[in-house]
């Protein structure tokens, strides 16, 4: 199945972080670009990019938060990772453990809005952020983003029985 990337474009919130806004960092496809923790306090509420115009047909199957980040002083830290809905309302709220060595930690595979049962939509993926809270121990961030699994919409083949077409950009095939 083919994937989108969205990475955060804006921050909604921040507290205790070195870098303000903390979503130059976290989008910025740049892993020697990073983000600590400074104080024990800490938490980043984001505005994600849109899925493209072009997939605004297509079914989104599922989607994953990752965070690429390593532990600060004691070497040990977790790190809470969640949607929001609409930015607002958190949801599937998930810990990821990172040590002294940077990884990159995903939260498992989300295939339904919050309420549990409808499934995830164009217009519901674009309207959601991402909100990270990291435990007491400290945690340098150098990237986010969410992976949105979809299947792209089916064009169905055009049939024409009579008339005239202008076709003013575009390949026909005739088989």
């Amino acid at each position: 199945m083919p994937t989108a990337i969205l990475r955060p474009t804006s921050t909604l919130s921040q507290t205790a972080w070195s870098v303000s806004p903390i979503d130059t960092i976290l989008g910025d496809q740049d892993n020697s670009t990073t983000a600590d923790q400074s104080a024990e306090t800490c938490n980043a509420s984001l505005k994600l990019s849109d899925l493209d115009a072009s997939l605004s047909d297509a079914t989104i199957n599922a989607m994953t938060i990752t965070l690429r980040a390593q532990a600060g002083r004691t070497g040990a830290n977790t790190c809470v990772m969640a949607y929001l809905e609409s930015e607002s309302v958190s949801f599937g709220a998930e810990t990821e453990s990172f040590t002294s060595t940077v990884s990159e930690e995903t939260t498992s595979t989300r295939t339904t809005q919050r309420n549990g049962s409808s499934p995830l939509t164009f217009a519901y993926i674009n309207a959601m952020g991402v909100i990270i809270t990291p435990g007491i121990s400290g945690i340098t961030v150098s990237q986010l983003f969410v992976t949105v699994d979809y299947t792209a919409a089916v064009v169905p083949p055009l049939k024409i029985t009579e008339g005239l077409i202008k076709l003013t950009n575009g390949l026909i095939k005739i088989t």
